[in-house]
């Protein structure tokens, strides 16, 4: 039979949950994440963490969203369309450069 922690520190609740000890700090200072104070420690119980992580979001807010697009054969066809393959070469050789320069 395992027992469960009833609390974790700050690094065993970044490890429980995938976020980082100072992500977690900023949401306890900011008082969006309860914990616990015992002198200099922090701890954080089980259920208010489990609690916490069901308030946020499911997709990102604030304008931003960082899911990508899955390439199809119909979109990757469409971005060449809109963006096709310069056909001269952006490289030039010495005998294309040298009457610019004066050199013949």
């Amino acid at each position: 039979m395992t027992i469960e922690k009833l609390a974790y520190t700050l690094e065993e609740a970044a490890e429980q949950s995938g976020f980082t000890v100072n992500n977690l700090r900023a949401q306890v200072n900011s008082g969006r994440l309860a914990a616990r104070q015992a002198g200099r420690e922090s701890a954080i119980r089980h259920a208010v963490l489990a609690a916490w992580l069901d308030t946020l979001p499911t997709k990102p807010v604030g304008g931003h969203d960082f899911g990508v697009e899955r390439a199809t054969e119909e979109s990757i066809a469409k971005r060449q369309v809109q963006d096709p393959v310069p056909t001269k070469s952006l490289v030039r050789t010495p005998e294309e450069v040298g009457p610019e320069l004066g050199l013949t």
